[in-house]
């Protein structure tokens, strides 16, 4: 489990790529699971009831696999949505566990305080830039397009979950 830690933590660090995964079905299974639980870690440290946070992170992850799953086909890459998939997902707990660590400082100095909007903004371009390199490898495009790619998945689910659950 520690070199697959390492090996996220590599491709974040753009010293690895989505090929350097495995293929499994089970890890890619495993990581959408473990993602879950961090997404449902973070929306729950927000205040959000159980109901709108499972609501919310169904909603994250099936449009995270549909999207990925698109954009594969359409590049005519498909045979490379497996380890897409899981290193999108692994990159995706990696960041998670970071705004966990930033949402819990954040409740220890100043409990009633929301999110800061500058550490938001550093987030969306840690997550346009990591998760645009790994399409970019996926789909053997430029950057530019991957953050693209990424930017239309982040604002296309806020835009679904608004929809879906009120007052997100």
């Amino acid at each position: 489990m520690h070199q697959l830690l390492q090996l996220f933590i590599d491709i974040a660090m753009f010293r690895r790529g989505p090929q350097d995964l495995p293929a499994s079905r089970t890890l890619v299974l495993l990581m959408f699971a473990i993602y879950a639980l961090s997404g449902c870690a973070q929306v729950l440290l927000m205040g959000w009831d159980v109901r709108s946070t499972l609501l919310l992170v169904l909603i994250d992850t099936v449009m995270l696999g549909g999207w990925v799953w698109a954009v594969l086909v359409f590049f005519s890459r498909r045979q490379r949505f497996i380890q897409t998939m899981t290193a999108v997902l692994g990159v995706g707990t990696l960041l998670a566990i970071m705004d966990l660590f930033v949402r819990t400082t954040q409740l220890l100095i100043a409990p009633d305080a929301s999110m800061p909007l500058s550490w938001l903004f550093v987030k969306l371009i840690i997550m346009s830039l990591v998760l645009g390199r790994i399409f970019m490898l996926a789909i053997d495009a430029g950057l530019l397009t991957g953050m693209a790619l990424t930017l239309a998945i982040v604002f296309s689910t806020d835009a679904v979950a608004q929809w879906a659950v009120p007052g997100v």
